[in-house]
């Protein structure tokens, strides 16, 4: 699955929003335009975000939160910001990968050009060839 851009905050207000859409029993539909007056493509890409990272799941058609959505939901910015970068390292390789080659310096930061180099050869190995 290939994450498109979005915003962290959008992530955050549309967890929040299944969040308070979970403590009244009402599932969100992904055309509910009551919801979210949104683009469906928006939507969708951030619902796709949501699942990569585990905080959402498709479920007959509703976007439900997972037991970490609903965790997440209930955190403080601070507390979110601290959660973030293992969630990101965890179910995004690329963040992983680029966190482990920078945790393994001691000063944290890698040359550009050895960096673009490892990624270029890492997402070569990673990306499904196209027939």
């Amino acid at each position: 699955m290939i994450l498109n851009h979005v915003s962290s905050n959008v992530l955050s207000g549309l967890i929040e929003t299944l969040a308070g859409h979970h403590t009244t029993g009402t599932p969100i539909c992904p055309f509910s335009q009551a919801t979210c007056n949104w683009k469906p493509t928006r939507y969708f890409t951030s619902e796709e975000a949501l699942q990569l990272l585990r905080f959402a799941q498709l479920s007959e058609g509703d976007l439900m939160l997972t037991d970490a959505g609903k965790h997440f939901a209930h955190l403080e910015t601070d507390a979110r910001k601290s959660c973030s970068p293992n969630i990101w390292s965890n179910y995004v390789p690329v963040m992983g990968l680029i966190r482990r080659v920078l945790d393994e310096r001691p000063s944290h930061t890698a040359p550009a050009r050895a960096s673009a180099t490892n990624l270029r050869t890492t997402c070569r190995r990673t990306t499904p060839t196209k027939r």
